[in-house]
């Protein structure tokens, strides 16, 4: 509710889709009788977060929108959260993705992801900036997550959607690699604030950190030098390192998961390494 009800009081009026994964509870029923004018699909299938996304993504090129906003279920916007978005891309037509600082409900600091893996980057520019009088309207990153993400038509048309080799998790790193890869920059607007609820997950299950492992070996040979014996000899050796760090065999287990799945992987990467990646697929 509190995603959907945001972005019904947006500043900026939007059509809202919303891809349906084959929930299990009232989902379905509860926005149709709710929101009757969010464009619902309903899958068939359970097809993860970069195919489920893809299928809204095709429809918003389809027809035709100026930009795309990929909004988690766990994530809510403000009044004024596209807005400000689209005012910077206008001055700022080179990036091809922006994002919202991603806040922690209570607005007081950022999400802790958020903080860990994109505003340390920036941090020091963003500190020497405020000394010097303020800070800059948009900052220039190499990775986002996909929370809250506003792409211009542009760019979703140049770079492509998401690769379909991912089945959860690393789709976004992939995509941001390729937007990149594409010439089209990506960034963060200070002044744009919306929030993602995830600092309160659980401890992470055996079974879910052999899939983040899986997902590595992936990113990895889903580079644009894959194939190398350098990322090959990377690999290997992260895998020898989880093995002794968890004392199991998972980390051997998704490695020759993913060696099983190489062809599969260097098709995709090929595939993403050409405008338009994935759209007519």
């Amino acid at each position: 509710d509190r995603g959907l009800s945001s972005v019904m009081r947006s500043s900026v009026p939007s059509d809202i889709i919303v891809i349906d994964n084959l929930s299990k509870d009232e989902t379905v029923s509860h926005i149709r009788s709710n929101y009757p004018q969010v464009i619902l699909v309903e899958s068939k299938k359970n097809l993860g977060f970069g195919k489920g996304n893809n299928v809204g993504l095709r429809y918003a090129l389809e027809k035709g929108y100026d930009y795309v906003y990929l909004l988690n279920q766990d994530a809510w916007i403000c009044h004024d959260t596209f807005e400000k978005l689209i005012e910077v891309n206008k001055e700022n037509p080179e990036f091809g993705m922006l994002s919202p600082m991603q806040m922690h409900p209570d607005k007081t600091h950022n999400e802790r992801l958020f903080d860990k893996l994109v505003i340390r980057w920036i941090k020091a520019d963003m500190d020497k900036d405020v000394v010097d009088g303020g800070l800059k309207e948009v900052y220039s990153v190499r990775y986002v997550q996909a929370a809250h993400w506003m792409i211009t038509h542009a760019c979703l048309e140049k770079a492509g959607i998401f690769s379909p080799v991912f089945p959860h998790y690393g789709e976004d790193d992939n995509y941001c690699q390729r937007v990149l890869r594409h010439g089209f920059k990506i960034g963060v607007v200070p002044s744009a604030k919306a929030v993602h609820d995830a600092d309160n997950k659980p401890t992470e299950t055996r079974a879910q950190r052999s899939r983040r492992f899986y997902v590595k070996c992936l990113l990895s040979f889903s580079a644009y030098d894959g194939g190398s014996m350098r990322v090959m000899r990377c690999v290997i050796i992260e895998t020898l390192k989880d093995t002794l760090r968890f004392k199991t065999f998972d980390a051997i287990s998704m490695f020759f998961k993913a060696l099983d799945n190489m062809k599969e992987i260097e098709r995709c990467r090929e595939v993403s390494m050409l405008p338009g990646a994935f759209i007519k697929e």
